[in-house]
């Protein structure tokens, strides 16, 4: 808090990081969005929202073992989904895929490591982004980078409830909060994709867009004041 005090500026990447510091410091949201990303917008719009089965897609580093094993434990051979990983696979996605085959999981897949442009390619081929982690100090107050894919890219996102990111998708209309742990996941998030209005949903993530890029912007300025 001292140290907060006697800064220039604060940069935080969450705003739930406001909290610990004192509110009288001059602070700044610092977005970590990729900005190559609004060149590819409409990658989702261009084809239809009417799939079968729901394309359940996660992308990023491939952690946080127990939540993904109960995400795979809910879709594994439920007809209305596939789960898709894309990421890096260090010892956690390696158990993740022997638990898929012990499951016999035919529409659970796992992709490998990826470039950071295919993200563009994945994104038009998703229903719902899977944005999901530990509830836990770590995870609990931040800011993925993937809430910023799913609301560039018009996709609806998963996101753990009682996090800073379920609460934020959640009252922007952007996403749902979920416990992948409690009873009637898949139904919850069958249910909720059915009942999107499209026409609405993308007006939100438009609004929430322009929300992070205003404050993307004043912090660009400040860093520019400040430099």
């Amino acid at each position: 808090g001292a140290i907060a005090n006697r800064a220039t500026a604060v940069f935080v990447s969450s705003d739930a990081f406001r909290a610990f510091l004192p509110s009288n410091c001059v602070m700044y949201t610092s977005h970590n969005i990729d900005r190559a990303a609004l060149t590819y917008r409409d990658v989702r719009r261009v084809s239809s929202r009417n799939t079968a089965p729901i394309r359940v897609r996660f992308w990023g580093l491939i952690r946080h073992e127990r939540v993904n094993r109960e995400v795979i434990d809910n879709l594994a051979n439920d007809p209305r989904f596939e789960l898709y990983y894309h990421g890096s696979e260090g010892v956690v996605a390696s158990d993740l895929r022997q638990h898929v085959m012990g499951r016999r999981a035919q529409n659970v897949h796992f992709h490998g490591a990826y470039l950071p442009e295919e993200r563009y390619v994945f994104a038009s081929d998703t229903d719902l982004l899977l944005n999901v982690y530990d509830d836990d100090a770590t995870t609990t107050y931040a800011m993925g980078n993937k809430f910023y894919d799913g609301i560039a890219f018009y996709i609806p996102q998963l996101c753990t409830v009682g996090s800073y990111m379920g609460e934020r998708v959640a009252r922007s209309q952007v996403g749902l909060e979920v416990d992948p742990l409690a009873s009637g996941f898949a139904d919850a998030i069958y249910d909720y994709y059915q009942g999107i209005s499209w026409a609405h949903f993308e007006a939100k993530c438009d609004q929430e867009m322009a929300s992070v890029m205003s404050e993307y912007e004043d912090t660009v300025r400040a860093i520019a004041r400040i430099v």
